[in-house]
């Protein structure tokens, strides 16, 4: 009887030794994170320079900036590092996407220049490797962008402004002149065929005159507007 128990105390330590290594060698079952578009930049994922050659939005021909990372939204589910990322673009009055910039990988670091004003949209496929799979996700921004206006005095004993606007336009320029406080409209001339205007300015001989270029928002495009700049005479 005792060498029966003995015998039965093994066989038991055998069938939980091959139970134990079952255990240990399953498999561990499969993930699946959500996901979505962050920047790794504090200014979002897409954003333009901080430098403005004139106030308010991004200038046409700036550069607009993409940097993208994708995380995981699910506890327990490592930061995805499977599946592409795109960026697509939608130019104000069209409704077409078009794709601006790709990465293989769940991040993204390109640039574009800006043409009018657009939306923006990031778009991750997704992707799985080993056990691990991630849902897609996209996240989209407007980006203003206003026309750009160059200008320079081309008078002699005078002051005469020329300037030009791109991209083309033919429209209303208004010409604003400081007056107390704020600046208001003086006189607006007309762009020609070539996208270029030209104005006489009165210059003063005590003090300055202080004035500002601005064109409507419309076409596609955010307000205009230059710097101030002042005239005077000596």
């Amino acid at each position: 009887m005792r060498m029966r128990r003995l015998l039965g105390t093994a066989l038991a330590a055998a069938v939980a030794t091959v139970s134990l290594g079952a255990i240990s060698t399953a498999p561990a079952s499969a993930a699946t994170g959500s996901t979505k578009i962050v920047g790794t930049s504090n200014n979002g994922w897409v954003y333009t320079s901080s430098y403005k050659s004139q106030p308010g939005p991004a200038v046409a021909g700036d550069t607009v900036y993409f940097s993208i990372d994708v995380v995981s939204t699910t506890a327990g589910v490592s930061d995805p590092y499977a599946g592409g990322v795109k960026v697509e673009r939608k130019l104000a009055g069209t409704s077409k996407w078009t794709t601006v910039a790709t990465s293989t990988g769940p991040y993204l670091y390109d640039n574009v220049k800006a043409i009018k004003n657009a939306t923006y949209r990031a778009v991750y496929a997704g992707g799985a490797s080993g056990s691990n799979s991630w849902t897609g996700s996209s996240a989209s921004k407007s980006v203003a962008v206003q026309r750009k206006i160059a200008y320079k005095d081309v008078g002699g004993n005078r002051v005469v402004l020329s300037g030009k606007v791109s991209p083309k336009y033919t429209g209303k320029v208004s010409i604003l002149k400081k007056s107390g406080k704020k600046y208001k409209a003086w006189r607006a001339v007309k762009a020609n065929k070539k996208s270029r205007f030209k104005v006489a300015l009165p210059a003063p001989r005590n003090g300055r005159y202080y004035w500002q270029i601005k064109i409507k928002a419309g076409g596609g495009f955010a307000t205009s507007q230059t710097n101030k700049f002042y005239t005077y005479s000596y």
